[in-house]
């Protein structure tokens, strides 16, 4: 009798809590969604990531612990017996006390390593890379910044930097100049960036000369003026910076700021050529091949500078050193290298290759045209990084 009555009981409880699942599952749906959402905003996800992943994992959740149970319910209904409490014991009890605190555990963790991880970011000092190309100069850049940096991240670095600037220290003043110079974490301010550019010049330190020396080219924050360019880039090759070097042979290759002298932007390209800068190896090839007033014409060192900066993958150097191959300039007659350093630039989107290629394939065999394209693909595959 009372074995019969308690059965009736937890039955009747358990019926009671089946009603109240559907707002168990709400509970777990809303918190996945707004764990995944703190977690992938703080990463800098873009905002459909969170709403997709959380969909997802919320449709996993459905599928395991609502749709599978009541499946099985439904069939075992069929035969007559009710197993609808066990999926109560299975939604409230799994779900509420153990899936549920599982998770939120794991956010947990995942959200405070994150927010640590990120903290211990800025406590390192990056090293500094260069990127210049071919008749354009472009500012120091950090080798730390990623593009997925979200918005609240940029605005935290940028105030740990300018505190550690504002102590003298030049390479952080750099990284601050630059956040003003390209809007990271604070409104676009050339001016500002000026102002942190020259503090860390004025202390000699070279890629704040550098990039205070492009502003001045470019008229950033300050009003144009070439020479006083020029002065910035001198100070900076001086001391070895590559990108400076290159950029100093620009400006006496232009006639910028100085009158024009190919003699002396030969000696500044060969300078950063010398310390394996690309566009100063092409440029200081052309030097050399075709003849200015101040520079001695030599084929040889013209195919030497190119075949540096064309293996290095650089299309304006893999065009001029096929042109080179198949004229014969500098080294002897190649028609297979020559088609092959052309097919690599126009691979690259240098299409005046295009013409060379199609004249010299006319006079070509098919057995010549495969050995060709069989040596671009061993090019290509030694030169994968």
């Amino acid at each position: 009798m009372v074995k019969s009555a308690l059965a009736s009981f937890l039955r009747e409880v358990l019926d009671k809590v089946a009603d109240y699942t559907k707002y168990v599952h709400l509970m777990v749906y809303a918190s996945v969604w707004a764990l995944l959402f703190l977690i992938l905003c703080l990463i800098g996800a873009p905002l459909f990531v969170p709403l997709l992943v959380g969909g997802v994992v919320n449709l996993l959740i459905g599928f395991l612990f609502w749709f599978l149970p009541s499946l099985l319910i439904r069939k075992r209904s069929e035969k007559g017996k009710n197993w609808k409490p066990l999926l109560s014991i299975i939604n409230v009890g799994l779900i509420r006390y153990l899936a549920l605190p599982c998770l939120s555990l794991f956010f947990f963790v995942l959200i405070v390593s994150s927010f640590f991880s990120f903290l211990g970011k800025d406590d390192e000092k990056p090293s500094l890379i260069s990127k210049s190309s071919n008749f354009a100069q472009h500012k120091v850049v950090w080798s730390n910044t990623s593009i997925f940096e979200s918005g609240i991240q940029a605005k935290q670095r940028f105030k740990q930097l300018k505190i550690a600037a504002e102590k003298g220290d030049p390479k952080t003043q750099v990284a601050l100049a630059l956040m003003y110079d390209r809007g990271e974490g604070v409104p676009k301010n050339h001016e500002e960036a000026v102002k942190w550019y020259r503090l860390a010049a004025n202390q000699g330190y070279a890629s704040a000369q550098h990039n205070l020396a492009i502003s001045y080219s470019k008229g950033e924050g300050v009003t144009q003026d070439y020479q006083e360019a020029l002065k910035w880039y001198k100070l900076a090759a001086d001391q070895g910076d590559t990108s400076a070097q290159y950029n100093m042979a620009l400006m006496y290759d232009d006639g910028k700021g100085v009158p024009q002298d190919y003699e002396e932007a030969l000696k500044w390209y060969k300078l950063a050529a010398e310390q394996g800068h690309t566009s100063a190896q092409h440029n200081l090839a052309n030097l050399y091949y075709w003849k200015r007033e101040g520079t001695p014409e030599d084929y040889k060192e013209a195919f030497k500078w190119s075949t540096l900066a064309a293996e290095q993958g650089d299309p304006d150097a893999q065009y001029f050193l096929g042109m080179l191959y198949l004229r014969g300039h500098g080294t002897e007659f190649d028609f297979e290298k020559g088609m092959m350093f052309n097919k690599l630039a126009l691979d690259q989107g240098k299409t005046e290759a295009e013409f060379i290629i199609k004249e010299y394939e006319k006079d070509s065999t098919p057995s010549e045209i495969r050995k060709i394209q069989r040596l671009v693909k061993e090019w290509k595959r030694n030169h994968d990084n």
